[in-house]
């Protein structure tokens, strides 16, 4: 979703129980992000909600209900809109026996391209000789870009003579311009251009400032446990919060908590009131898979058995790269009875029973940064079982996969000094999300003190030996999360200075 795009969403309700509904009314608010464009039909809107009274519900009859709304033109890349609907009745005929089903949130992402490019050139140079510089760019958002032109005016600034431009690159008065189109979410190239350098180029003390790109990949997995992990100890995640697996026990009352399934880039979400899951019971570990299977553990919050139907809810934090590209995730889960998974506010499937897990694609709801997979378990629906006098026990098993292929760099710097000249640092914070406050560390590489943690985008540091040194800058959002970049540089050594003798 862009910003400034049109949003259409379709509401589809029925009445699936066995009793007629009366009083049926349906509201959908509009939590962030979006304008109300208007409904059909026409509802009420006031104050950010619109609201429809339907009146009577028979069983088993679908409907439809559609709202327009347009995303907020300052919506920043990253950023969650999303709206939240709600049906219900006047209880004139019973109660709702899973009120879970009767709200429902739709949130989406908004996206934008993020172009840069990283210009090297081989080394050593000489005057007289052919130097080739590469330029690699690259869109490593979630959205084309379009119309991308790349200029090169490097020339200008120091006599040279170019040779060898690829890539389809023109040359007027010693600018270099390629137009290459429109370049599509996670698209690379290289263009490169050789030069002559003449015998008055040369003589800066370091080079401009230039990323670094890096091809690295990587995956994490995370399973249902009954220990919490130790401080620090999952991937990219400095903090308890960003790791934390909780839940709750709601016993008859299925109503969800308001926002426990919701992007936690839309909803901050207090779980002071939730605790770290139990083993479950293992009265039932004859009728339920394997745990080895899934190399995970049953888990619970209420091992207690009952004869009615019974929900509990969890929350299970994990983190990404803050620059992590090409996002991937699948789930494996079972549960007794009937478990309805979230990831970060993106439905991915109901699973029927303990006997066996089903996978589900988690590629829609993925993220970088922090992550919530979302559960609602819902235990004996169906009467309990005969050998134990009608009773049940709950009890919920998963296993979490994710991947990355890349990491977006966002930070710059002179990939070459003199030594002795002090080096300038810049985060671009638009790369990692834009989603600040961040706060920013930096081990420079040359065993000097590692910067403490800062919320300024900007460090300096000088270089005094001669070397070749691996910069290292680690971004660190609010909720704990981590992303990593790093730079090559090398200083060289002050050219010597001739003195005439007599």
């Amino acid at each position: 979703m862009l910003a400034g795009d049109r949003l259409t969403s379709t509401i589809a309700y029925s009445n699936t129980g066995n009793q007629a509904a009366t009083g049926v009314q349906i509201t959908d608010t509009l939590l962030a992000g979006i304008d109300y464009l208007g409904s059909t039909p026409a509802g009420v809107y006031a104050g950010g909600i619109v609201t429809w009274d339907i009146g009577a519900l028979p069983v088993n009859e679908m409907h439809t209900l559609t709202v327009t709304a347009q995303v907020k033109a300052s919506a920043l890349p990253g950023s969650v809109v999303a709206n939240r609907v709600t049906i219900g009745d006047d209880g004139a005929n019973g109660s709702d026996i899973n009120p879970a089903g009767n709200t429902n949130t739709d949130s989406d992402l908004v996206i934008a391209p993020h172009i840069g490019i990283e210009k090297r050139a081989a080394s050593p140079a000489y005057a007289g000789q052919p130097i080739t510089y590469t330029i690699e760019g690259y869109n490593s958002q979630t959205a084309t870009a379009f119309d991308v032109i790349v200029t090169d005016t490097a020339g200008r600034a120091r006599p040279s003579c170019r040779v060898g431009i690829t890539g389809g690159g023109t040359e007027s008065n010693g600018i270099i311009t390629w137009h290459l189109g429109n370049k599509a979410p996670g698209i690379t190239g290289t263009l490169s251009f050789a030069v002559i350098p003449s015998v008055s180029a040369g003589g800066a003390d370091q080079t401009v400032p230039t990323q670094s790109t890096e091809a690295i990949s990587g995956s994490l997995i995370v399973t249902s446990s009954t220990t919490a992990p130790p401080t620090g100890s999952r991937p990219w995640c400095d903090f308890d919060g960003c790791a934390s697996f909780r839940g709750i026990y709601q016993g008859e009352d299925g109503t969800p908590p308001t926002g426990y399934n919701d992007n936690p880039r839309l909803t901050t979400f207090d779980d002071s009131g939730w605790a770290q899951p139990l083993a479950s019971s293992t009265v039932e570990y004859v009728y339920w898979v394997n745990p080895a299977d899934l190399a995970a553990d049953w888990v619970a919050m209420h091992t207690v058995s009952e004869t009615v139907g019974n929900f509990t809810f969890f929350r299970q934090a994990f983190c990404l790269p803050l620059n992590a590209v090409g996002l991937n995730a699948s789930v494996e889960a079972a549960g007794d009875d009937v478990t309805d998974l979230y990831l970060n506010g993106v439905y991915l499937g109901q699973e029927i029973g303990a006997g066996a897990a089903d996978t589900f694609a988690g590629a829609s709801g993925i993220q970088s940064g922090f992550n919530i997979l979302s559960v609602q378990l819902l235990n004996n629906r169906h009467g309990g079982h005969a050998a134990l006098d009608g009773y049940d026990h709950s009890g919920l098993i998963f296993n979490l996969g994710a991947t990355y292929t890349g990491l977006r760099p966002f930070v710059s710097a002179p990939a070459a000094v003199v030594a002795g000249q002090t080096v300038p640092f810049a985060v671009d914070e638009l790369a990692i999300g834009g989603r600040t406050p961040y706060s920013y560390t930096l081990d420079y590489g040359d065993g000097s003190p590692v910067a403490p943690y800062q919320l300024a985008t900007t460090f300096t540091h000088p270089y005094n030996t001669p070397g070749v040194y691996t910069a290292t800058l680690t971004a660190r959002c609010q909720l704990g999360c981590t992303g990593s970049d790093q730079l090559v540089i090398t200083a060289l050594p002050r050219p010597p200075t001739f003195w005439p003798t007599r």
